[in-house]
């Protein structure tokens, strides 16, 4: 396409066909919908491989005659004993010679299914860390398509694709078959979750899509609640049940194909005139607008080539949170979403007028991932941020998973889990819209660190009910405060680079997001080992990116950088500003003696 090419106002259309009109309702309503498939994909292992009573099954008649009259057999969880002689000092220890038998039918749990208990526990465990490393590799190829293909296929390909594999799972012959056909599953849930963010952003105009954004988070909770009475009133059938509900949650493909409609933005990026007319004329007529309103908008596309093709980067899916790669102005850094199930969009100005992305001339012959690598002040909020991702997605994921061990009932456990997130995204838009970005983080990791350790403590070094309850609630609080510092991070990790490399940038960045969810069900298995280093290892984790926290730039109430050489500009500034701090503070210090 032309260099030189009229640039089309996305946002004055929207503002003129009802920024929150039928049509914009019924398309984000579906990607609202979409939350459920894709919270219940992530979230249905735990209750799925959840720990079952059982011991070794007796042994046969025959060996029992074998080893004598005067033998004593006990049958423990992982073992059995067998004291022979008339004083029980010769002992034997045999694992499970017979099998395991369990509390309920082996179709009860998953883990009961294959008998992984006992020296094959860990393997449990595993099917969360395969399904997020499915998840990561969706990732780096499902977003992109979204980009050449369209969001619309994307998700309805993705849709089908976890509705599918999800039936198939149920008919699974061995453990093996069932890891690698649940990494599959990992593999399509980025492609529904990613294009459905950017649809929503791309939606709205600028003013619009902070709301959108707080109850897409909403709803995210809201579908983990969800998970609780579907995994209760299904327990007594068995996991096979439970994933077959799990694949019905993905069958909206099948009105996404008649009701969804491609995002009007990536149709003009496309090059998709006819189609882009087409779109604002159906805008027009579902939302009851006469098209000769927006006619006068639409020129640029009738008879002209459409605005530059910008290159979109794939980014990562989390959860929870987005990015977006926008210009913002001082106040309009609420033009964000929600970085654990999104993807970039392009560069607009204050009224949403696509431009074309600006290079700085000295960095044009690099690519980006090589200038965010190479650029020191660039670096260095690539490896801050990733850290703060990791610990983020760890310490997330790690509680999440660890819900069904606290005491009390883990169904209700889940759901008061998934409330408090749901009530943290409305508490970290309203905070990070008012105080500085470094103060949000600092105080939701640090609120965090506190309750987690406080919980562990109580539930160490007390055995009483009350103990317990209060150790529980503060574990509550403890995923009140993540889940907060999770959409902070990704809300700020966009400010903080420049808008040239901030589709790169946002995406090294939370790879480390991913590498935390793989990371997380290890941390299950070692709260069986030592219960209480979990809670005080996310405790101090998130006290030391603090420290971290310390050396970013503040962003609140400034313009963010366009281009490499602001981040350098800003960055000498926060320098000398550094400077200036610690010769008073010397000068004080001399000035008091």
């Amino acid at each position: 396409m032309s260099k030189e090419t009229d640039s089309i106002d996305f946002d004055e259309i929207y503002r003129k066909t009802g920024s929150y009109g039928r049509y914009q309702m019924k398309i984000m309503l579906q990607i609202f919908l979409n939350n459920i498939p894709v919270g219940f994909n992530i979230m249905v292992l735990i209750f799925q491989i959840h720990d079952i009573p059982f011991t070794c099954r007796s042994l046969p008649n025959d060996s029992i005659m074998e080893i004598g009259p005067n033998s004593t057999i006990q049958y423990e969880s992982c073992f059995v004993k067998i004291s022979n002689g008339t004083n029980g000092t010769d002992n034997q220890i045999i694992p499970c010679p017979n099998g395991y038998e369990y509390e309920h039918e082996k179709h009860y749990s998953v883990r009961s299914q294959w008998d992984l208990v006992c020296a094959d526990e860990p393997l449990a465990d595993l099917f969360i860390t395969i399904y997020s490393a499915g998840k990561l590799a969706g990732c780096f190829i499902l977003p992109n398509s979204a980009d050449r293909y369209g969001r619309k296929p994307i998700i309805i390909l993705a849709n089908f694709g976890m509705c599918v594999l999800n039936i198939i799972i149920i008919f699974s012959p061995s453990y093996t078959f069932f890891i690698i056909v649940k990494g599959l599953t990992g593999f399509f849930q980025p492609g529904v979750s990613i294009p459905g963010s950017v649809l929503l952003l791309e939606l709205f105009p600028a003013e619009c899509r902070t709301h959108t954004q707080v109850f897409h988070g909403i709803t995210w909770g809201v579908a983990l609640m969800l998970l609780c009475p579907v995994s209760y009133f299904t327990e007594p059938y068995g996991w096979h049940c439970l994933n077959a509900l799990v694949a019905l949650s993905s069958c909206g493909f099948l009105f996404h194909v008649w009701t969804l409609h491609e995002s009007l933005r990536w149709q003009v990026q496309s090059g998709k005139v006819k189609e882009a007319n087409a779109t604002v004329k159906h805008m027009c007529k579902v939302n009851k607008i006469d098209y000769s309103e927006v006619e006068s908008l639409m020129t640029n596309l009738n008879g002209k080539k459409p605005a530059e093709d910008i290159e979109l980067t794939p980014l990562d899916e989390i959860s929870s949170t987005d990015s977006s790669d926008e210009t913002y102005d001082d106040e309009h850094s609420d033009e964000i979403h929600s970085f654990k199930s999104s993807e970039p969009v392009p560069s607009e100005t204050k009224n949403g007028m696509l431009q074309k992305k600006h290079e700085h001339p000295n960095h044009s012959k690099y690519p980006r991932i090589i200038i965010v690598l190479i650029t020191p002040c660039l670096r260095k909020i690539l490896s801050i941020m990733f850290c703060l991702f990791f610990v983020s997605s760890l310490t997330y994921y790690g509680l999440y998973l660890m819900t069904t061990r606290l005491s009390g009932n883990r169904f209700l456990n889940f759901f008061i889990t998934a409330l408090f997130e749901t009530l943290s995204q409305i508490f970290a838009f309203t905070v990070f819209r008012r105080f500085p970005r470094k103060s949000c983080c600092m105080g939701c990791l640090s609120f965090t660190a506190i309750v987690l350790i406080i919980a562990v403590l109580l539930r160490t070094f007390s055995d009483s009910d009350i103990a317990l309850m209060a150790s529980t609630g503060f574990s509550f609080l403890g995923t009140f405060g993540i889940s907060a510092a999770f959409l902070l991070v990704g809300i700020y990790v966009a400010e903080l680079f420049p808008t040239d490399v901030r589709n790169v940038g946002f995406a090294l960045a939370s790879i480390a997001s991913r590498l935390g969810q793989i990371i997380a069900p290890f941390v299950r298995f070692l709260s069986r080992l030592v219960p209480w280093a979990p809670g005080i290892t996310f405790g101090v984790i998130c006290l030391l990116m603090n420290i971290l926290i310390r050396f970013l730039p503040e962003t609140l109430n400034k313009q963010l950088p366009q281009t490499v050489e602001d981040a350098k500009i800003r960055e000498r500034e926060e320098m000398e500003k550094r400077i200036a701090k610690k010769q008073i503070k010397k000068q004080n210090h001399l000035f008091f003696f």
